[in-house]
């Protein structure tokens, strides 16, 4: 398990403010320690939440913004450490393959970034457009294979000995974006459960997340949404 998001933290930040961070430890996040930093590109801001067994990500109205998670171990800092997780083994010892993301929400098509570090002279990276649309329930699971990270510095990640592991939500561009990530882990692709689907822009995996208004205001759309 990469995150569960059981573990209770809050970012946000509103105009005027530009960034905000913070770090969050306990049950069910890889390392021991989550951090994350919102970024405010325009409007009034945005709000990144763990709670209750899911990650709720959204921009405020017609806000522009960005969001990045990162798993690099129990640094108490913003700042990455390339090799905090110590050497996490993402194969499981070879069992593993792929890494897996429980979707629950998404309403607009948005690039995920995700990026692997072994340290910090070698790293991989995975960039995929979510697939937006994608209502409440139930649950899609997503999946990408380490083979398809693309090498982004020195020889690239290695997958059985992972320093530091992050997630970036790119929504710079899009207004008004809600997502929901209900977990983010690694598996076997033989065993991720139906449906499952790889959506790849050179290499990648979609993790999303949600705020709850944007469930009840898919619901009240009814038919023909």
């Amino acid at each position: 398990m990469i995150d569960d998001f059981s573990t209770t933290q809050t970012t946000a930040v509103f105009s005027p403010g530009t960034t905000a961070s913070g770090q969050a430890s306990g049950a069910g996040i890889l390392g021991g320690e989550r951090d994350m930093t919102v970024t405010r590109v325009s409007g009034v801001g945005v709000t990144m939440i763990a709670s209750t067994g899911a990650l709720s990500y959204g921009h405020t109205g017609s806000s522009e913004a960005m969001g990045l998670i990162v798993w690099d171990g129990p640094d108490a800092s913003i700042v990455l450490d390339p090799t905090g997780l110590g050497g996490a083994d993402f194969t499981d010892g070879g069992l593993s393959d792929v890494v897996a993301v429980s979707l629950s929400f998404n309403d607009f098509s948005t690039p995920i970034i995700f990026t692997a570090y072994t340290d910090a002279a070698n790293f991989s990276t995975a960039t995929v457009l979510s697939p937006g649309n994608i209502p409440p329930d139930p649950a899609t699971v997503l999946t990408v294979a380490f083979a398809d990270f693309v090498t982004a510095g020195g020889a690239g990640a290695d997958f059985s000995n992972i320093g530091a592991f992050s997630l970036l939500i790119d929504g710079s561009a899009i207004s008004a974006l809600d997502l929901e990530i209900l977990s983010v882990e690694t598996n076997a692709a033989a065993s991720v459960p139906e449906p499952s689907t790889a959506l790849l822009v050179g290499g990648g995996i979609v993790v999303l997340g949600r705020l709850r208004r944007r469930r009840l205001r898919w619901e009240a759309r009814g038919p023909g949404r």
